[in-house]
């Protein structure tokens, strides 16, 4: 049986994706594995800072970042995609988030390269 809170998220989290093709919800959720998966990967390097440092995200995240302020960045970044791909609309939507794939997907490969782990022990 689902409980009442269960059926509420579940219509905030379809109403989210109204006006969104079927491909561009799998894209979504390609994204959100790869935004998961790059995630995990910079918990791994805020706790390695005697090993690793971020180097790429610096811009925004810092050298030596702590774990709150992975959360917090990757947080801010995923809702800023999202709102983004909602609001250009259909036509431009495909292309955003096939770029904003690629990107995670760039930063997992270089991070894999150079050993870096999954993190999600909280």
């Amino acid at each position: 049986m689902m409980s009442r809170h269960q059926f509420i998220l579940i219509v905030l989290v379809a109403g989210l994706f109204a006006g969104w093709t079927p491909t561009q919800k799998a894209m979504w959720g390609t994204y959100t594995l790869a935004w998961a998966v790059d995630l995990g990967q910079t918990r791994y390097i805020a706790k390695n800072p005697d090993i690793y440092y971020e180097d790429s995200a610096s811009y925004g995240i810092g050298e030596h970042p702590s774990t709150g302020r992975v959360h917090n960045f990757f947080a801010i970044h995923y809702i800023k995609n999202y709102i983004i791909a909602d609001v250009i609309g259909d036509k431009w939507r495909n292309n955003y988030l096939g770029v904003i794939i690629i990107e995670h997907l760039y930063f997992i490969q270089g991070n894999k390269a150079i050993g870096i782990k999954i993190d999600y022990k909280f």
